[in-house]
């Protein structure tokens, strides 16, 4: 008859053995609340500490020691050789990072200059409701926060690390100072306003007077300022601002973008655009889409520009010509400076404005000439 061990050397397989994602589906919390409970970080309420503990009791749950002792000694070596690891902090609600073409940019050029800074990169996204936690939870050396939302500014700032985000205004989380002293943020941008000015200067010096914008709802700080600077262009070329030339998009991310706003602005009009400004590249993208379904060519008889300079306008038919705003070198930018501040030990709230450039392709050209500048098509 075999022998057994008793049960109180009964070893438990990796299989067998309870998990912290079994410990967080029965309590029904993220698995980065139990790694924060099991820790007793403060910032977990007493109730859910308790209701974690409960159950991990329950489950017999046990801390993996040997996974927990290899984790400490590389962030020892890590630590020892100057590798840091930086978490690239977005909110899913809207869905995942690599659907928005404009970030995925940022984050490639982030993770480049990560390599070749032989510093570690950590994508940390999910639901607002559960991002703070998680970003409790990777313990990074720095952030960059491509998405603002308050409670994850919040989770950023108490860390009291550095951190980059990617904006041209001041968030007032993010100013402020936490009982760690705060964490200095640097902001990374473009010039919004110059960037329309250029896309404006575009069209108008092909000849075009009938200028179209599609922007996003201008009670959001970005959308306001590319909207005024479209306005401002226009008076001061002399021409009369008109409510119809201008397309609100209300599409999501994505390839699609701008088209619901496109044909609206299209159909039913009378006085048409012979040009369209986009506020990004994915709405140009959606914008010449819509155009292409009504049997509107472009740039014969519409001309399209864009701001942002995706990868996917290089590809388009017609290949879209647009301000380039540099994205993948502002993902560089935002690591060199944690990287620098890391290394230093000395870090301050700065505003880095990025260069831009017109990226002339095949989207612009004059305006239909049996029409003129003032075309009524």
């Amino acid at each position: 008859m075999p022998r057994t061990k008793p049960p109180t050397e009964q070893i438990q397989t990796p299989a067998e053995r309870p998990s912290q994602a079994m410990v967080a589906a029965r309590a029904g919390v993220s698995t980065a609340t139990v790694s924060l409970a099991l820790n007793s970080h403060p910032r977990i309420p007493a109730a859910t500490r308790e209701r974690v503990l409960a159950v991990a009791q329950e489950l017999g749950y046990q801390p993996d020691t040997a996974f927990q002792a290899r984790r400490a000694a590389s962030q020892r070596l890590a630590r020892a050789v100057g590798t840091r690891t930086l978490a690239f902090v977005w909110n899913a609600d809207g869905g995942g990072m690599m659907e928005s073409s404009y970030h995925r940019a940022i984050f490639h050029g982030a993770a480049d200059a990560a390599c070749r800074l032989s510093q570690n990169l950590l994508l940390v996204q999910g639901r607002a409701d559960m991002l703070a936690a998680s970003v409790a939870a990777t313990q990074a050396d720095a952030y960059i926060l491509a998405s603002l939302d308050n409670a994850t500014t919040e989770a950023v700032r108490r860390t009291g690390k550095p951190m980059v985000a990617f904006t041209n205004t001041l968030v007032p989380q993010l100013a402020a100072k936490g009982a760690a002293g705060g964490a200095t943020c640097t902001r990374i941008s473009f010039d919004k306003t110059l960037a329309v000015q250029i896309a404006f200067q575009g069209v108008y010096a092909q000849g075009h007077r009938r200028i179209a914008f599609l922007g996003l709802d201008p009670a959001l700080p970005r959308a306001y300022i590319m909207h005024k600077a479209y306005i401002n262009c226009l008076l001061a070329a002399g021409l009369t601002p008109d409510d119809r030339l201008v397309g609100r998009v209300t599409d999501p991310a994505g390839r699609d973008r701008g088209m619901r706003a496109m044909r609206q602005l299209w159909v039913n009009q009378r006085a048409r655009p012979t040009a369209v400004i986009a506020c990004d590249d994915s709405t140009a993208l959606g914008a010449m889409r819509a155009l292409g379904e009504l049997g509107i060519e472009v740039p014969r008889a519409v001309s399209v520009i864009g701001i942002d300079g995706l990868p996917e306008g290089e590809h388009s038919t017609p290949r879209l010509t647009t301000v380039a705003t540099g994205l993948p070198g502002m993902g560089a930018r935002a690591v060199e400076v944690l990287e620098e501040a890391l290394r230093t030990r000395h870090s301050e709230t700065q505003s880095i404005i990025m260069p831009i450039a017109l990226q002339w392709r095949q989207s612009v050209a004059m305006p239909p000439r049996e029409e003129g500048p003032d075309v009524v098509l």
